[in-house]
């Protein structure tokens, strides 16, 4: 009889647990193992899998890490790398599908649009400011990045704003953008920037609906805040 690996009768206890309750019942380095044991079969990754957590300081950071960040890690390849980005597509997909299917969603669970930006957008090293366009109904008709800054900054052209507003015959608009530390306490930048948008768009008849600064476990409203004329 062949000796196996101590790791494959780990493994296939590591499935039992999960399938009898779906995940519920394992820790994140058990879930990110049980990812990696199908993109390396013949390898332990228990030990990497808490290393990738250690290294990125938790569990969803690895996923929004980027190839080139996740390859820098020992015994991470295109396979491992494939898995978890395959991951993390398809959980944008999913909530991206979700907060665009029904209006009702936008009107009644802001918190959708905030969780798949949140996933999305959280752990990014950059600032990034996404615009979601929206017609009367207020139904998703196009989401738009429309600029990428540096660590702490985004440098905002209105002009082309104004612009997709237009040729895509938006009524109104939801702003999102990170902020790359965990505050989301906007800055007199990010005050002033909002308020030129709502009075620039406002003559358009283009209604700002909310503006959301989100970070991995922070979310700041603008209209929550009072930030917003309406």
């Amino acid at each position: 009889m062949t000796n196996q690996p101590e790791y494959i009768g780990h493994r296939q206890r590591l499935r039992e647990k999960f399938l009898q309750a779906m995940g519920t019942g394992l820790g994140d380095y058990e879930l990110l193992e049980l990812l990696l044991c199908q993109a390396l079969p013949r390898q332990d990754v228990k030990p990497l899998a808490k290393a990738l957590i250690e290294r990125f300081n938790g569990f969803a950071p690895v996923f929004s890490a980027s190839a080139d960040e996740l390859k820098q890690s020992k015994g991470i390849g295109d396979a491992a790398v494939t898995a978890i980005k395959l991951v993390h597509t398809c959980c944008l997909r999913l909530l991206r599908e979700q907060i665009s299917q029904s209006s009702a969603i936008y009107l009644k669970q802001p918190k959708d649009i905030v969780d798949y930006y949140r996933l999305k957008l959280a752990h990014s090293k950059r600032e990034e400011f996404h615009v979601l366009f929206l017609n009367q109904a207020m139904e998703l008709i196009k989401d738009e990045v429309l600029q990428t800054g540096t660590i702490n900054y985004v440098n905002l052209f209105p002009r082309e704003l104004v612009k997709m507003a237009l040729d895509i015959a938006a009524v109104n608009v939801i702003f999102i953008h990170n902020h790359p530390t965990n505050d989301t306490t906007p800055s007199p930048n990010d005050i002033e920037t909002t308020s030129t948008l709502v009075d620039l768009l406002e003559k358009l008849g283009i209604n700002v609906v909310d503006h959301f600064i989100i970070s991995a476990s922070n979310c700041y409203s603008f209209k929550m805040n009072q930030h917003l004329k309406y």
